[in-house]
């Protein structure tokens, strides 16, 4: 993953600004992947694919492309209602996702 202050100056932000945007992104990507896990137990493929667009399109905007790939992939199965052996793909988004966490400074 490419440093948080090199994202922020590739985007032409303060990486002060860059940083609270993050935390917002982290934030609201807990809740999509609760959202994604409560799709799937459910077998609702909207609500995954909802989720997972709204991870990818914050993923792509700030920077992040592997998570943004992972959650795309989500997104496009389950536009085509294929839910099933999606675990891999999740868990990778999951892994991604705990990147970006562990990239905050303390």
């Amino acid at each position: 993953m490419i440093p948080l202050a090199e994202l922020a100056a590739l985007l032409g932000l303060p990486e002060e600004d860059y940083l609270e945007i993050v935390n917002e992104f982290i934030r609201a990507t807990d809740e999509d992947v609760a959202g994604i896990r409560a799709g799937f137990a459910a077998g609702d493929a909207e609500q995954v694919r909802k989720r997972a667009h709204s991870i990818y399109g914050a993923a792509i905007n700030l920077g992040f492309e592997e998570l943004a790939g992972e959650a795309r992939a989500i997104e496009l199965a389950a536009t085509a209602k294929q839910l099933s052996g999606l675990e891999k793909a999740f868990n990778h988004l999951l892994k991604c996702a705990e990147e970006v966490k562990g990239s905050m400074p303390a």
